[in-house]
């Protein structure tokens, strides 16, 4: 506000004040990009959470499908077999079982 009101009085402004105008306009600019890209909530990472509670934990993945149709369990679960098998060949039954849980 105080640039505007300098420059309605004089016309232009000094150098001074533009030098004080670009930096609390990068000041403003920088709080809101930081701001803007922080995240808004404890990650799970911070929550320092044992891996076992998946429940209250972001380290597992939870699969929960719902389904009519019997037709179509029976179409797209060899799909999910084959991902599954795949999956415990690179990380074992033991610990795929930790941070997967598959309910149909």
């Amino acid at each position: 506000f105080y640039w505007f009101l300098i420059y309605k009085e004089y016309g232009t402004l000094r150098a001074a004040d533009i030098a004080t105008f670009s930096l609390h306009t990068l000041y403003m600019i920088g709080r809101l990009w930081s701001k803007a890209v922080s995240p808004r909530h404890v990650t799970w990472r911070q929550t320092g959470l044992p891996r076992e509670s998946c429940s209250t934990a972001m380290e597992c993945f939870k699969v929960v499908w719902i389904c009519r149709s019997a037709a179509l369990v029976a179409e797209v679960l060899p799909d999910i077999d084959t991902i599954w098998k795949d999956f415990t060949q690179q990380w074992s039954i033991e610990e795929a079982a930790k941070v997967v849980q598959i309910s149909v």
